[in-house]
């Protein structure tokens, strides 16, 4: 049995000819701030540089894309990112104390700083002679039985 796959799943639907709804709402709000400028001020230089960069940047927010991201996607994450406060999950544990020196059995001494999270007292000096008998034990209670 053959299934249809859902293509175009990340265009958005058009609102006016080839504009959707978001890029006439990023158009609309410069329009409206242009055409108050218009009456506000008096200056026509002023008037002019204002409602061009008003414009350019309402178009180049409403059709502008990075790297397949539409710039106002992108720019609302970096204002989240800047305006929002950062949430770390992992942090290094901080090493109290000075490095202690021990010297192990074989001889070879190591550095051990304490932590702080680790409260506990570890004995180091650990006998590591084991008989073969042990071996022997400890193999038998691993093994596992081959289906035949």
């Amino acid at each position: 049995m053959e299934y249809q796959i859902p293509q175009f799943v990340d265009e958005e639907t058009k609102f006016v000819g080839p504009i959707t709804l978001t890029q006439f709402w990023i158009l609309l709000v410069p329009a409206i701030l242009s055409l108050f400028t218009w009456f506000i001020i008096s200056s026509f230089i002023l008037k002019f540089f204002i409602i061009a960069l008003l414009l350019g940047l309402g178009i180049a927010l409403a059709f502008g894309k990075m790297n397949g991201v539409s710039l106002y996607k992108l720019a609302s994450s970096a204002i989240r990112h800047f305006w929002l406060p950062k949430y770390y999950f992992w942090s290094r544990a901080i090493q109290k104390g000075s490095p202690k020196t021990i010297t192990r059995p074989s001889g070879r001494e190591d550095t051990i700083r304490s932590s702080a999270q680790s409260s506990q007292n570890i004995d180091y000096n650990i006998n590591k002679n084991v008989s073969d008998t042990d071996i022997q034990r400890i193999a038998q209670a691993l093994d596992v039985k081959r289906k035949k």
